[in-house]
């Protein structure tokens, strides 16, 4: 496995984590009384940031700093440099819409 798509697949793991600490604790708020539609909107909003975040910072400043350090990050065409932030945003989208309907789930009660 290359040093990218170590890099690539940890920028991966970072936006999964944010997006799930963000829905545990909106989750929380929710069961404390808290408003749903406020608490989808800032899952959503920070889903959206994470994925930026980590796509294009992280994964360029790993990159980086492995490369400062003398390991060759082999990104072989180029198109793991645009891919990176596209789909860390996607992923987040994603978990942001899957988190939206959790966080309105009610249950049934006969």
């Amino acid at each position: 496995m290359h040093i990218a798509e170590i890099i690539y697949d940890t920028t991966f793991v970072i936006t999964t984590g944010i997006v799930l600490i963000a829905l545990g604790l909106s989750r929380a708020d929710i069961k404390n009384g808290g408003d749903v539609k406020r608490c989808t909107k800032r899952v959503l909003i920070l889903a959206a940031s994470s994925g930026l975040v980590s796509g294009i910072p992280i994964f360029y400043g790993a990159m980086w700093l492995f490369d400062v350090t003398g390991y060759y990050v082999n990104v072989g065409h180029g198109e793991i440099m645009g891919a990176a932030p596209l789909f860390n945003l996607v992923l987040g989208i994603a978990l942001a819409a899957v988190g939206k309907i959790l966080l309105q789930w009610t249950s049934i009660k006969w």
